[in-house]
């Protein structure tokens, strides 16, 4: 999966959540325009901000990235 693909999903987890884009930015510290550019493929998230929006909607980074068995 690559970046753009993962930030779209992430977008359908905080839709399902019950999350506002708003609302998401606050808890991760974020600006809305910087994540949407993120989900729209503009630009990507470093690790810090990525992680920021892990923690924000309660996922483990690393159980993200295990393969599936």
């Amino acid at each position: 999966m690559n970046i753009n693909g993962l930030m779209t999903d992430l977008d359908d987890v905080r839709e399902h959540q019950g999350i506002t884009v708003n609302e998401l930015c606050c808890r991760a510290g974020l600006a809305q325009k910087t994540y949407r550019n993120w989900v729209e493929g503009r630009t990507t998230p470093n690790l810090t901000a990525l992680n920021a929006v892990l923690e924000a909607l309660h996922i483990e980074l690393i159980p993200l990235f295990q393969e599936k068995v």
